[in-house]
C-alpha cells in the first residue's frame, strides 16, 4: 500500500504521535492492490478502527473515497448530528449509539463487516449493528483518503487521526476491545486459535526507544537499529504492560535482515529473563515466535536485542 501526505502535521496523539488535519486542505491518500482487495463488500469481510479527535462539531470525513463518478462510493464520516456514519453505494447507515462523539476529545471507533452484518463500536464497546450484505465494490485504481474523501471543501477533517487500522477479516468483540485498550494488532489465526493472537507492528521508529542502539525510520515500513557501542545493544517498545496474562502464549511475527549474516536478534520480555533468539541473514525473512508467560509477574514491554558489535538490523 502506498501513502502520500498532503499537509497534515505530526503531533502528540492518543497513542504515540498522530496526524493533525487543518479542516481546510489536509489529507492523506492511500493506494494499492491490498487496499482495493480488502474493501470489496459482498461476501468479503473487513474491519476498520481508529482513534479520532474532532476539533469542532461540523461534518467531517474520516476515511473513504466518496465523490467518484459511476462507481460504488464509500465513506466513514461524522454526520452533522455527530453520528459515526458508514456510507456505501448511496445507502448511508447512521449509528445513533455513537452520537455522543464530541468535540475536542479522543474517541476510539471501529466498524466490522462479516459479509452479512455491520457492527459499530465506540471505545471498544458495541453500540449499533445492522444485518446487511454490501454490494460488491470493484476498485482497481485511484485513492482512498484519510481526513477527506475524493472531494475537497467543507467535509475536510479539522482534528486528528491516530492508530488507523484496516483488516481483511471481521474482528471479534474481544479483539476490538483489546485494540481500543492498547497497541495490539490482531491476526486471523485459523490454525492457532489456542494462542493469543498478538503481532507487534514495529514499523514506527518513534514508538521504540534505544538502549545502546540507535533506532531510526529506514523506509515507510521498516525501522533500522544500529549498535552504538554504549550499552545493551537493544531497543524496547514504548508500550508498557504488554504481557497482561500469566500462562498465556503470545505469537510474535516479524520480518528482518542484518548487514552481517548470523547476527542474532533476541526477542524478550523486559522484566524477566526469557527470550527467543533468531539468527538473521542478509535478506528479509519472515519469522514467527511463541512466548509463554511462565512467572507470576505480568506487565513489562517487548525488547529486541542484537549480539553483534556495531551491527545493523532492519525490521
Amino acid at each position: 500500500m502506498e501513502t502520500a501526505l498532503s499537509g497534515p502535521t505530526v503531533v502528540a496523539g492518543k497513542i504515540g504521535n498522530c496526524y493533525q488535519f487543518d479542516g481546510s486542505d489536509d489529507y492523506i491518500s492511500l493506494t494499492g492492490q491490498i487496499l482495493y482487495d480488502t474493501i470489496q463488500g459482498g461476501d468479503k469481510p473487513f474491519s476498520i478502527a481508529m482513534w479520532i479527535y474532532h476539533a469542532d462539531t461540523t461534518r467531517a470525513v474520516l476515511f473513504g473515497d466518496y465523490g467518484l463518478s459511476g462507481a460504488i462510493n464509500f465513506n466513514i464520516e461524522l454526520s452533522t448530528a455527530h453520528n459515526v456514519r458508514f456510507y456505501w453505494n448511496g445507502s448511508p447507515d447512521n449509528a445513533p449509539g455513537v452520537s455522543s462523539v464530541g468535540a475536542a476529545t479522543w474517541t476510539h471507533i471501529a466498524i466490522t463487516y462479516s459479509g452479512t452484518k455491520l457492527i459499530w463500536y465506540k471505545n471498544g464497546i458495541e453500540v449499533y449493528s445492522v444485518d446487511v450484505t454490501l454490494s460488491t465494490k470493484t476498485k482497481t485504481t485511484g485513492s482512498y483518503y484519510l481526513g477527506r474523501d475524493s472531494r475537497t471543501g467543507s467535509t475536510v477533517l479539522n482534528g486528528r487521526l491516530n492508530d488507523f487500522r484496516l483488516y481483511d477479516h471481521c474482528l471479534s468483540a474481544t479483539e476490538v476491545l483489546e485494540i481500543a485498550q492498547g497497541l495490539v494488532l490482531h491476526l486471523k489465526l485459523d490454525d492457532y486459535q489456542q494462542y493469543s493472537s498478538v503481532l507487534f507492528d514495529v514499523r514506527r521508529a518513534d514508538e521504540w526507544t534505544g538502549d545502546g542502539c540507535t533506532v531510526e525510520q529506514y523506509d515507510a515500513n521498516t525501522i533500522k537499529m544500529t549498535d552504538n557501542g554504549t550499552g545493551n545493544r537493544r531497543i524496547y517498545h514504548n508500550t508498557t504492560n504488554v504481557w497482561t496474562l500469566n500462562g498465556a502464549t503470545y505469537r510474535i511475527s516479524f520480518k528482518a535482515k542484518a548487514d552481517t549474516a548470523g547476527t542474532i536478534l533476541r526477542l524478550s520480555r523486559s522484566i524477566v529473563d526469557y527470550s527467543e533468539d533468531t539468527s538473521l541473514t542478509t535478506s528479509y525473512i519472515s519469522y514467527t515466535k511463541y512466548i509463554t508467560t511462565t512467572t507470576a509477574t505480568t506487565g513489562g514491554t517487548i525488547s529486541l536485542q542484537s549480539n553483534t558489535a556495531n551491527g545493523v538490523i532492519y525490521i
